[in-house]
This record gives structure tokens, C-alpha cells and sequence, in this order.
């Protein structure tokens, strides 16, 4: 008996499906594994684990059921998960759940959102084990002088962080208010070691006030945060007394105050996103007399200028003629204080090559520049930075301008040591070796800036940079991928000699272009690219690193074990 195709056809749509070739099956992946406490490693329940396509372009499955766009499966009571159904593709794991940190996992320096899973099969990646964490809570009640709440308050939870140019910084801040009966509550946070701060520089008649009582951080107490921990901590915060400044604004061209003259304060603080005090001004220019009243208890630049009817542009270079002042308000009015109005600063300079021949005949180079305003407590007021962005040849040899300097000031000279940024045309092997400023080395030294153009420098760049090689390896001896590898000069505030890398899939990594001099070696599985910043995580490291000795032209192989990120 013949049967016609329409029929073979119909025939094929009335099989079940278990008896069609699974032609597809092949192209199919799964995930799956199993959630554990961090801490005690029992699996959990009821926590929710994804996975993206790392190149995030297309639909994740081709087999159904699949949640789109991002399949998702929920632990059991065993802590298991299964997702199947995937694309033969690389996905990235994120897990979180109530009472638990979110997790992305592989997450370290490189990036936040996890190392990615490549599906080569349809075996799939199996048996996975994602560690979480539980969450922390810190309570409290907050009372004034007079043991009364402080209500409205706000209070904040944050870990100190450090940016490229080792200064430190604000992160993984949590923040609420206090209620009527000054109550807070920080809940949700993560482990780790975090400062406690009540208050604000606007706003409140407390200012900033740091656990336990302290207007400065150096005086505030760490709080060592442990994963699902409950921590109570109450305190008492007093209001500020509020203070004036006053003085004269002059024009230096004239001798004169100026008919219209404009005053800002500010705020220097130890972090690095100063603000800018709310503090209320008069000025008359009959006399030049200013007067600044309700000022916070701190440390401020104050500054001053010339109100021009035809402003500058905000994406021009140009500054405006200005004049600065540091003061520091504790507990008394400030008076007498003269700002004499005088144009920028233009500070010219070259980059010199040294031990090397023939100078590249395209040399030009971009060498980051720091002026930093030297004030003597150490607390940052802002950069001037003059980049270029690159220093053009012009002449012997390539040249720079840093401009918008204020006259009569006194700047620290930095300059970063060219691996933390985009360098053109400067030849492999060379390091910074001196900042010339009158004949003399200025390199994180104070030079004074006298006049209008204040001299000229020279950047000299010498060849004979060393190198540092090896492995990083967990306890266990298999590689640290990802891990930060870190060389720590001798000298901890030369901020610019600080050199690091991350090392590479087999844990292996490589440090160039080191100026000689005195190191630690270190490496360390962390989230933080610039940990090694913080001077408590290196001393409480200092047997875990290596120390080393970089010669001109050294190249030194040497394996490290990895610190790990719950130590740090």
C-alpha cells in the first residue's frame, strides 16, 4: 500500500512526541548546584539564582518552558537549583534572597557583575556551589545635650574606600532617618567594617557628628560588621555652635575693592567630594568688607572673585582672576582674613627622556599631573590637574601648560606614574624619576606660586623601569584568578609609586614600568581596586606580603599566596 506524502505528513503530527528525534538536544544546556551559608555552609532555601547571557544580545533558551528574559530557579529545602533549557552560550549567575547579600558570582575587581559560564554542551555546568551571605542590622537611638531624641536625623553606615589617587572616599553607604523618639535603624547591610555618622553639613542644627563623638573621622570608631549580626549602638550628638568669618577683598591690579565680588566657601574634608558650605554672605564694596555667618565648625577654602558680566563659557579652559584662603573654624568667630584677587597661574613645562637614544620622534606623552592645594591639616580642597590631554611637541622636546592656578598659593606636585593611565608614545620601560621646579626635584614636594607666570618644569622621564612577575594562588595552591597583585612602596605616601595589576585566568601576573626603590608584594581576592590604599589593610596584612627590591632594569619572578576577601 502506498501512502501519499500529505498522509505520511499527518501521520508524523499523530505520533507522540517522546517517539520524534530530539534533534535539538544537543544544543541544549542546564545549570544547576547548590546555595550554602557562607558561615556554616547549610544550604538555604527559598533563594533565587539567574542567569544572563554575558553578551546580553539574544533570547537565552530554545526550549520551552523558559522565563524570558532572564530563567531563574528558586533553592529547595536542600538549597538545590536546576535551570535547563539554556543556550549553548556564556551567562552570568546572580543570587539573592530575603535576609541574604546578593551575590554575582565570580564577582572580584575586574567587575561587579560576575565571571561568566560558558556552555560548551549539553552536559551543561552542574554541581555549582554559591556561598551567600546573611545580612547585618545596626540599631540604636540617637540623644542630644539635653537627653532629649534627636529626631530627623540622618544617619548614615559606610565603608571607607580609597579612589586612583589614594585619597579616601565614601562607599557602600546605607542612610536613614531617626524617628520621633530618635530611633534608627540600618538594616539589609553587608558584612565588612564601616564608620557610623549622624548629622549633615546642611540642614541639621547638629553638623556631622562620627560614632562614638567625633567631628573627625580619625577619632571615630570602625564597627566591625559580622554577617547576620544585630548590632546596638546608641550615642549622643551635640549641636554646633555657629561661627562667622570676616575680612577684606581686595583687587590686587588696583589696591581697590572691587565693585562686585563674589565669595564661596569650600568645605575640605578627608573624603574626596568636598562641598560647598550654605553658609550666608555680605559683602560691601565700599569697604571690601565680607562678613560670612552661620559657619559650621570645620575646615573651608574660602574663595573669592570678580563678578564678570560676560561669564565664561562652562567647557572653556579659561579661569578668572581669584583669590584663596584656608581657615579652619573650631570654636571661635574668624576675623582679618585678606583675599587679594589676582589672575590665575600659568605654569609651563617639558618632558626630558633620559637613557634612552634616539628620543622617538613622535614623542608625545601624556603624564597625568596633580597640583594639590597644600593645606596643613591634609585635607582635600580640590585638584588643579593639567593632563593636555597630551603634552605637544613643540621645540626641543614635548611641552605642557597647567593653568587656573591661584596666585600666592602653595601646591604639593604629584604626578601619576603612567601606569594608571593612557600614555601615547612613551616607550616601554620608563619611569618617572624627577619633577624639576627651579633646578630643584619637587616630585611630592610644596612649591609656591608667587606670580602670574611662575616658572617653568620639567618632567624627567629615565629609562630602566623594573619588572615583577610570578603566580597567585589560594591556600589551597590553585591559581587566584582575578586576584589584585600589588606592589606597596616602602614610602606609603608616595601615592604615585603604588603599582597594580589583576592576574589572568591561571592566576599569573605581570607588574611593569616600576620605579626602583624598596616594595611589599601583595595580592589580594577583593572587590575593592584600590584596597591597598587603606594603611589598616596593608598593616594587618603585613606578614601576608613579599618584600622586594627593584634595581634598575630588574626583572624578578616571585609567587604569592592570595589574601583572602573575608580577611580584608
Amino acid at each position: 500500500m502506498k501512502i501519499t506524502s500529505s498522509a505520511f505528513l499527518l501521520l508524523l503530527l499523530l505520533l507522540p512526541s517522546s517517539v520524534l528525534p530530539r534533534t535539538q538536544d544537543k544544543q541544549i544546556g542546564i545549570i544547576d548546584g547548590v546555595v550554602v551559608d557562607a558561615q556554616t555552609n547549610l544550604p538555604v532555601s527559598g533563594v533565587n539564582v539567574s542567569v544572563k547571557d554575558s553578551a546580553a544580545s539574544e533570547k537565552h533558551c530554545i526550549s520551552l518552558p523558559c522565563p524570558y528574559p532572564a530563567p531563574m530557579a528558586t533553592t529547595d529545602s536542600a538549597g538545590r537549583f536546576s535551570i535547563p533549557g539554556l543556550k549553548l552560550v556564556s551567562y552570568r549567575l546572580e543570587a539573592w534572597g530575603i535576609g541574604y547579600v546578593d551575590v554575582n558570582l565570580g564577582s572580584n575587581v575586574t567587575t561587579n557583575l560576575g565571571a561568566p559560564i560558558s556552555l560548551t554542551s549539553s552536559e551543561g555546568a552542574k554541581h555549582l556551589t554559591i556561598r551567600v551571605s546573611r545580612t547585618a542590622t545596626i540599631t540604636g537611638r540617637i540623644l542630644d545635650d539635653r537627653g532629649l531624641p534627636a529626631t530627623s536625623l540622618p544617619v548614615t553606615a559606610f565603608k571607607l574606600t580609597y579612589n586612583r589617587d589614594g585619597f579616601p572616599a565614601e562607599g557602600s553607604t546605607k542612610s536613614v532617618q531617626t524617628d520621633d523618639r530618635g530611633e534608627y535603624r540600618l538594616y539589609g547591610m553587608a558584612p565588612g567594617r564601616y564608620y557610623l555618622r549622624g548629622g549633615d553639613t546642611f540642614g541639621t542644627r547638629y553638623g556631622v557628628t562620627f560614632y562614638p563623638a567625633s567631628r573627625n573621622i580619625e577619632a571615630a570608631n570602625e564597627i566591625d560588621v559580622k554577617a547576620g549580626s544585630d548590632i546596638r549602638l546608641n550615642w549622643t550628638i551635640n549641636p554646633e555652635r555657629m561661627l562667622s568669618v570676616s575680612g577684606r577683598i581686595i583687587d590686587d591690579a588696583t589696591g581697590n575693592p572691587p565693585a562686585n565680588a563674589g565669595l564661596a566657601m569650600a568645605v575640605c574634608s578627608e573624603f574626596t567630594s568636598p562641598g560647598i558650605s550654605l553658609s550666608t554672605s555680605r559683602y560691601n564694596p565700599a569697604t571690601g568688607v565680607f562678613v560670612l555667618s552661620n559657619v559650621r565648625a570645620g575646615q573651608y577654602l574660602l574663595v573669592a572673585g570678580i563678578a564678570n558680566s560676560s561669564p565664561v563659557p562652562v567647557n572653556s579652559t579659561e579661569r578668572l582672576a581669584s583669590a584663596e584662603a584656608f581657615i579652619e573654624a573650631q570654636n571661635n568667630d574668624i576675623e582679618n582674613v585678606v583675599l587679594r584677587i589676582a589672575p590665575p597661574v600659568l605654569l609651563s613645562g617639558r618632558i626630558r627622556y633620559e637613557g634612552i637614544e634616539p628620543v622617538p620622534s613622535n614623542n608625545l606623552a601624556s603624564v597625568r599631573m596633580l597640583m594639590k592645594r597644600d593645606v596643613p591639616s591634609g585635607a582635600q580642597c580640590g585638584f588643579v590637574s593639567g593632563t593636555g590631554p597630551l603634552f605637544q611637541r613643540t621645540g626641543s622636546g614635548p611641552t605642557f601648560q597647567i593653568s587656573g592656578l591661584t596666585k600666592g598659593q602653595n601646591y604639593r606636585v604629584q604626578a601619576d606614574g603612567l601606569q594608571r593611565v593612557q600614555t601615547d608614545g612613551i616607550p616601554p620601560g620608563m619611569y618617572i624619576s624627577q619633577i624639576l621646579y627651579s633646578g630643584q626635584n619637587v616630585m611630592n614636594e610644596v612649591i609656591h606660586l608667587s606670580d602670574g607666570n611662575s616658572g617653568s618644569m620639567e618632567v624627567v622621564l629615565h629609562s630602566g623601569a623594573g619588572k615583577v612577575h610570578g603566580h597567585t594562588k589560594h591556600s589551597d595552591g590553585s591559581p587566584a584568578a582575578g586576584a589584585l597583585a600589588v606592589l606597596v612602596p616602602n614610602e606609603r605616601d608616595r601615592r604615585e609609586l603604588y603599582k597594580s595589576v589583576i592576574a589572568d585566568a591561571n592566576g599569573d601576573y605581570l607588574i611593569e614600568g616600576v620605579t626602583p626603590g624598596k616594595y611589599q608584594l601583595f595580592s589580594f581576592m577583593t572587590k575593592d581596586q584600590y584596597i591597598y590604599f587603606n594603611p589598616r589593610i596593608i598593616k594587618n596584612n603585613e606578614s601576608e606580603g613579599r618584600a622586594v627590591t627593584i634595581a634598575e632594569f630588574s626583572d624578578q619572578g616571585i609567587d604569592i599566596n592570595v589574601i583572602p576577601e573575608e580577611t580584608n
